[in-house]
């Protein structure tokens, strides 16, 4: 996707305005905003997975909403407390951890489809838990600040964003969505609440099933999921095994896009529909490249 950081930065700071905000572009008040936001975000996604029993039943695009909101605070927070430094960096820290965390966390989730899910909530729930974690040491940074008179260290203060950052990756390697996709789509959801900009009378009075059917468009098929479909086609007919955990295993992608391809393949006849078990079959016959998105 053509998208960055620093486009997605600007997008997000045209929602502030002057109703409730002193002066729009205040570093003190925007890092208070922000750190504020990123805690308040922490806990609706702590109460998201308490009410959560098993992966499968997970409400994906609502978590993703909540990522994306987490991004939307932390634009807010490093464009007044970091400079171009954090947008800057933005890439190659995601780059960078994303390297480091999904090899290793596709071969923990080597297991069958029960401990699957259950090993996924859990990384789910370490992650958030990391979240919650830096964004109380990044608020209680500026707590300090202005209370104790105590001078803000910036490498500490980045620290903790590139913390909140790699959890927030985290969450997005388990669920097997693209980063850059969940900040179009917290763009897209904002310019619906706020054509103009922030107005008391549109947060509290949104169109909350428009603002679900964005997040779920922005969740649907994607150039990805086709790219993958070819190799999901070979593997089932091959090995006649056609679960989710099964493609996600050998493909070593995440629970969402292994479910979207399943999907296709059924779409397209190349397997059953799930019996009264949930077990499939493969269809000889079936269509080979003719994707069904």
């Amino acid at each position: 996707m053509d998208y960055n950081f620093e486009q997605y930065q600007k997008d997000a700071l045209r929602t502030l305005s002057n109703q409730f905000h002193l002066a729009v572009g205040s570093p003190a008040q925007d890092a208070f905003h922000g750190s504020i936001g990123l805690v308040t975000e922490a806990g609706e996604l702590m109460e998201l997975m308490e009410d959560t029993e098993s992966f499968e039943m997970l409400d994906k695009v609502n978590l993703q909403e909540e990522i994306g909101d987490c991004l939307w605070y932390m634009a807010i927070l490093s464009n007044a407390m970091c400079g171009e430094r954090f947008s800057n960096d933005f890439k190659g820290l995601v780059k960078e951890h994303y390297a480091a965390i999904k090899p290793n966390l596709f071969t923990a989730l080597d297991c069958d489809a029960d401990e699957l899910d259950a090993q996924q909530i859990n990384y789910l729930h370490n992650a958030i838990t990391s979240l919650a974690i830096s964004t109380a040491e990044l608020l209680d940074i500026y707590k300090k600040a202005v209370f104790y008179g105590k001078l803000i260290d910036s490498d500490d203060q980045y620290e903790r964003l590139c913390n909140i950052l790699d959890a927030l990756v985290d969450m997005t390697i388990i669920i097997d969505v693209d980063i850059l996709q969940i900040m179009h789509t917290n763009i897209d959801k904002l310019k619906a609440r706020f054509p103009d900009k922030f107005n008391s009378d549109d947060a509290n009075n949104r169109d909350l099933d428009k603002e679900r059917g964005i997040l779920e468009d922005g969740t649907s098929v994607t150039s990805g999921d086709t790219a993958y479909y070819n190799q999901a086609l070979d593997i089932v007919r091959k090995d006649k095994k056609a679960t989710i955990s099964y493609i996600q295993r050998t493909l070593q992608i995440g629970y969402n896009r292994a479910a979207r391809l399943i999907d296709m393949l059924e779409a397209n006849g190349v397997i059953s529909s799930g019996d009264h078990t949930g077990k499939r079959t493969v269809i000889e016959g079936g269509k080979d490249n003719d994707i069904t998105c």
